[in-house]
Parts: C-alpha cells; structure tokens; sequence
C-alpha cells in the first residue's frame, strides 16, 4: 500500500495545469465540429494504452510502474 500511496502522490504532483485544462474545455465547447472526447496532458496516452493494451498485461505494466 505504501508503494501505491507513493504512485499515486506523484501523479497529483504532475497533474496538468489547471490553465492547459480550461483551454482544452474552451476548445471542445468552441469547436464547430466537436469530438466525442478530448485527451489532456501528460497522461493522456495512458488512457489510450489502457484501452489498447490487453487487461493483464496493462495490469503487469501497473504492478511495475508501483513497484
């Protein structure tokens, strides 16, 4: 658990700026042909590969990233 706990601080200390947040809002609310989604900051791509990659072994890529 405290491997967890120590994963999980350092994502909230790299969290996106607020600032880069709102301006992806901004444009997904001013796009005149919006997507159905926006990805923003440094962790985007980790949403893309969760979806991607086969459950186990995104769930092995995790349990090393906490280790």
């Amino acid at each position: 658990m405290r491997a967890v706990r120590k994963s999980w601080d350092a994502v909230y200390r790299g969290a996106s700026q607020p600032l880069e947040v709102a301006l992806i809002i901004e444009r997904a609310l001013t796009d005149p042909t919006p997507s159905a989604r926006y990805l923003c900051g440094h962790q985007s791509a980790s949403v893309i590969a969760s979806r991607i990659l086969p459950t186990r072994l995104w769930d092995s890529l995790i349990r090393i990233q906490m280790t």
